[in-house]
């Protein structure tokens, strides 16, 4: 009887076990499957704002949310490989970043950027934002979003002050400036294009700054020149500026991001350019010498398998 008893029992067990394991295979699924439908939808956002700089130029896109809203971004570090500590370069959009339009208005600072660090062998973390407002419409929250994000890639390379840098274009270059003015003696050099704004020396206390401008947008490039006015007086930073001619705002930011520029900004020494152009030689004169081995080499093995025939 007990023994009865004892079986009845462990199959009521085993059938029990069975049901929860089961349930619990049920919700393992339901809860991976959720998780899923989350992350593709996030990752449909960010494709939708970021789909040029994922497909043409390979960035990661991620986001970050706290109390203050969400903000997505995109990055990519250059030449990881490399040994030693990242620059960081930080890309602020000009208007709207959605579809065509945004791809026309960011995608020469970021395809320059990228084609510079790989040319001059540097390794640089690019890190572009998306304010997702309408322009004009950037706020401290969505800065300090930025910043967050900025902050953490800066502790986990431990990238020191020298090596931090920030591009705003148009918009941008208003957010540049407010990113600036609230995180004093963060950035190194401030590259700013088709902006300005009356209250420079106030921002650049600290921070090097390049403005290029268009002379046909002319009430940024009279904003320009009153920046360069009132930041002349400041002897402890470096001022530049490049106002092009014929050109109008959106024209400019095309036309802005050059070797020049970007030299400036990532204080390359000017025995760079001598440096590759003997580098360049170098490296023909070695290929050249290549193909004579390689010749002599086939001249031989010819004038061997010649002198076995006869």
């Amino acid at each position: 009887m007990k023994h009865i008893m004892i079986q009845n029992f462990g199959i009521g067990c085993l059938k029990k076990n069975n049901v929860s394991l089961k349930e619990h295979s049920i919700m393992k699924k339901i809860l991976c499957l959720t998780i899923l439908i989350l992350l593709s939808c996030i990752q449909t956002y960010a494709n939708e704002n970021y789909k040029h700089l994922i497909k043409e130029y390979r960035f990661k896109c991620d986001s970050i949310t706290d109390i203050e809203g969400t903000i997505n971004y995109c990055e990519r570090l250059i030449n990881p490989i490399k040994f030693g500590k990242p620059s960081l370069a930080l890309v602020l959009h000009s208007g709207k970043e959605k579809g065509a339009e945004g791809k026309n208005l960011s995608a020469p600072a970021v395809k320059s950027l990228i084609e510079y660090a790989i040319k001059t062998r540097k390794k640089v973390l690019i890190i572009v934002p998306h304010y997702p407002f309408e322009p004009g419409e950037y706020s401290y929250m969505s800065n300090a979003l930025v910043m967050r994000i900025v902050k953490d890639k800066v502790n986990k390379y431990s990238i020191p002050q020298k090596k931090r840098y920030i591009i705003g274009a148009s918009f941008g270059g208003s957010a540049a400036y407010s990113i600036i003015h609230h995180n004093k003696n963060f950035f190194k050099n401030a590259l700013i294009v088709s902006f300005a704004n009356d209250y420079s020396n106030e921002v650049f206390k600290n921070t090097n700054v390049y403005y290029i401008a268009g002379d046909k947008d002319k009430k940024i490039s009279l904003a320009v020149k009153k920046s360069i006015e009132s930041l002349k007086s400041n002897k402890k930073i470096s001022v530049k500026y490049n106002i092009f001619k014929n050109k109008n705002h959106i024209e400019a930011m095309n036309s802005a991001y050059t070797d020049d520029v970007w030299d400036w900004l990532f204080d390359t020494p000017s025995t760079y350019k001598k440096q590759t152009v003997t580098n360049k030689i170098f490296t023909a004169i070695l290929a050249c010498l290549g193909i004579i081995l390689l010749l002599l080499l086939l001249y031989k093995i010819a004038a061997h398998i010649g002198r076995k025939k006869s």
